[in-house]
């Protein structure tokens, strides 16, 4: 099965709803003149008005839309919340009927409902604070998106 990489990173943090960005970069490995050479998808957008979590979902969900084959999918991200989500709760949300522990609807339900579909089709781990060769680009962009605003 084929192994890709998934780099998620937003500009947004903390409490409440802010304008920022949002972007993700999506790796596998090809090979070419006898060498493996990685081969990238990058995107970067602005979320106005998005929460930190919404903005990591949001990019999330759009990056999983590009991958078309059943592979190993290996997330990393710098948000606790989204490494927790992933790890822990989207699958007690899912066995009650999306709501939280506190019995709250779960908050941006559908695209939870939409990036679970899409990762059944994958085996997915996420990895979370890991620093990668991709981090200081991903920032560089995603500050420029965020510039745009100004």
């Amino acid at each position: 099965m084929k192994q890709v990489n998934m780099y998620l990173l937003t500009t947004q943090s903390g409490p409440g709803k802010k304008d920022g960005s949002w972007g993700f970069i999506v790796e596998t490995m090809v090979r070419a003149n006898g060498e493996d050479k990685p081969l990238t998808l990058t995107w970067f957008k602005q979320a106005p008005g998005m929460s930190a979590n919404e903005s990591e979902l949001t990019a999330a969900v759009m990056a999983f839309r590009r991958i078309h084959k059943e592979c190993e999918i290996v997330i990393f991200t710098q948000s606790r919340w989204f490494f927790r989500a992933l790890s822990e709760w989207l699958p007690e949300w899912e066995k009650h009927e999306w709501k939280t522990a506190k019995n709250n609807p779960v908050k941006h339900v559908e695209k939870w409902q939409e990036l679970n579909e899409l990762m059944k089709y994958h085996n997915v781990r996420a990895v979370y604070g890991q620093k990668h060769e991709y981090l200081d680009y991903m920032t560089r962009e995603l500050n420029r998106a965020s510039h745009e605003y100004e």
